[in-house]
């Protein structure tokens, strides 16, 4: 069973995308870059792999066997050879989820399927196990223990690595009618059918196992592992209820982005700081932060804000041109290195950034709306660019 908010044609739904877009972006006339557009590094090696057939989608991993799998937002995922770029399997329209420690990848069946399973599979497209689940998930986190933690609706369920159900809630507020009609686009994912599923955004799993949700009603839920529910605070301020996945740093802090607002939340549930972006309040995009190992957090609205750990704003990065935007969560590399991809009309660009919020280099490759992606080799970063695959070199970076 599907847990469906609202059913519109996807017609409407992308004439409301594209007029709140330009509605949101209208209000950046004039803001103007403070940083040096100029590169503080010569611009690294990129090697490109032209995928057979060519495909247009996201870099959802690179496995250690040496595949890359391409997702896009109508459920397309194949897996490709990263030496030859030849597909090595079609999974049709099913959803990536997690990268499996064995090389392998996580991922569910198509949406549309009477039976619901979450699976292992190989890239070859061999099923190592599967279990059945009552509906599609919209995000499934893998936790370092081997644990799943599945959102399916405004349900959580805990499958064990031995592919058996442990428990799950279904006991989560789920946001008032008048809400959910006020936000049809803050939602997971648009079905096949036109339908708009909302539901809990994606767990994010705490150092001490701690596993912490969140749907369009303003709140942040935790559970322990063995699914106690803790605490939950409301972070939604101005009636703006719509929050991102959430991200929790090494420290156990919890931060959600909510409109243009980041707020941090202690381990123990008191929201400790909110910082308020400059960008035009109708800026709705969800993109989760993410957190640096000095406590650094990166919030792309537009630009890229860097905000201490105790809420101030330590530095702010535009893109190079007025017609790009930073709107997909940027990847800190292991090295502190920020990697975000921008979105524009004249196409967009992969940036690097220095922790002190310089320009590195950029690079005309165009993501898909992906982010960028490392493998188990750190000196390599993983990008999708005009229906092909570039692996760029940043060993020196």
């Amino acid at each position: 069973m599907a847990f469906p908010m609202r059913t519109n044609p996807i017609l409407y739904a992308l004439y409301a995308l594209s007029a709140a877009y330009t509605f949101a972006m209208g209000s950046f006339a004039g803001y103007q870059p403070t940083n040096d557009q100029f590169p503080v590094e010569e611009a690294p090696l990129v090697r490109t792999i032209e995928l057979i057939p060519r495909t247009y989608g996201a870099v959802a991993a690179v496995s250690s066997t040496g595949a890359i799998f391409i997702h896009n937002n109508n459920y397309l995922l194949a897996s490709f050879a990263a030496d030859s770029g030849k597909m090595l399997f079609n999974f049709g329209k099913s959803s990536f989820y997690a990268s499996a420690k064995s090389g392998n990848t996580i991922i569910g069946t198509p949406p549309t399927d009477a039976q619901q399973e979450i699976q292992e599979v190989s890239a070859s497209g061999d099923i190592l196990w599967r279990v059945p689940v009552p509906a599609h998930p919209q995000a499934v986190t893998l936790s370092p223990d081997g644990t799943l933690y599945a959102s399916i609706g405004y349900s959580l369920y805990a499958i064990s690595p031995s592919h058996k159900t442990l428990w799950h809630r279904d006991d989560i507020e789920r946001p008032a009618p008048a809400i959910a009609s006020a936000y049809p686009l803050l939602t997971p994912s648009v079905g096949l059918d036109g339908t708009i599923y909302s539901g809990l955004k994606a767990p994010a799993i705490a150092p001490d196992g701690t596993i912490y949700v969140n749907a369009d009603t303003g709140i942040v839920l935790a559970f322990s592992p063995s699914g106690e529910r803790l605490w939950s605070t409301s972070v939604q301020q101005n009636g703006f209820a719509g929050l991102s996945d959430p991200v929790v740093g090494a420290d156990g802090r919890i931060y959600v982005i909510s409109g243009r607002d980041l707020v941090a939340i202690s381990p123990q549930g008191r929201a400790l700081w909110r910082y308020t972006a400059p960008v035009s309040s109708y800026w709705w995009w969800m993109t989760r932060p993410a957190v640096s190992k000095n406590r650094d957090v990166y919030l792309a609205r537009h630009g890229l804000f860097c905000i201490s750990e105790d809420g101030k704003e330590k530095w702010r990065f535009h893109p190079d041109t007025p017609g790009e935007d930073f709107i997909t969560p940027p990847t800190v590399g292991p090295e502190g290195t920020v990697y975000l991809p921008s979105q524009g009309t004249s196409g967009g660009q992969t940036y690097a950034l220095s922790p002190d919020g310089r320009k590195k280099w950029s690079l005309p490759l165009q993501t898909y709306s992906g982010i960028p992606v490392f493998s188990n080799d750190p000196e390599q970063v993983w990008v999708t660019s005009n229906g092909n695959v570039a692996a760029v070199s940043v060993a020196q970076q």
